[in-house]
């Protein structure tokens, strides 16, 4: 059996094989939906892959669509979410952000983290974060990835004190279920 793909907030970029989800009914998308209602047109545990890109900075209540995106998850369904850094200039200039994210936000849903153990009352969504990439513009205006482990923890300590060194994460989510 196929796997089933949501692909959330898809705005103009459709994906072959997802099921594209925007609150514009534009060419391509195939469920037009409002994110900030609760709950959401689909089914309990019936997406193998869900992929937001850009799209959780601009919704009210995270908690809220992290246990909506858990409750659509199937188990050890995949979840991919990009979202701008805290302190970069993708956060800061655009007034429809609602969230900044840094690399540690997703903790909260993960038991095997302090955050996730020391207040796991936070939310009852339960993700595994898989991994994290950062992405950056530092090549000739190109974004670059780094997926590295060593590379990213010395980018992540320099990110803390300066802006722009992450302008956007990804963070690679499991759902324990």
């Amino acid at each position: 059996m196929a796997s089933k793909k949501l692909h959330l907030g898809c705005g103009n970029n459709i994906k072959q094989g997802y099921v594209n989800v925007d609150l514009a009914p534009l060419p391509g998308v195939d469920v037009v939906a409002d994110l900030t209602v609760f709950p959401w047109p689909f089914e309990d545990s019936s997406y193998d892959v869900i992929e937001l890109h850009n799209v959780l900075e601009h919704l009210p209540d995270v908690f809220r669509t992290m246990e909506e995106l858990y409750r659509i998850s199937a188990p050890n369904a995949e979840v991919i979410i990009t979202v701008p850094y805290y302190n970069s200039i993708d956060f800061g200039s655009d007034p429809t952000h609602l969230h900044g994210f840094s690399q540690h936000s997703m903790n909260f849903m993960d038991e095997r983290t302090a955050a996730g153990k020391e207040r796991p009352y936070y939310s009852k969504a339960r993700f595994h974060v898989q991994s994290i990439d950062y992405f950056n513009t530092l090549a000739l205006g190109k974004w670059i990835k780094i997926s590295n482990p060593i590379g990213r923890k010395i980018i992540g300590a320099f990110a803390y004190f300066l802006s722009n060194i992450i302008r956007a994460m990804t963070f690679h989510l499991r759902a324990v279920k």
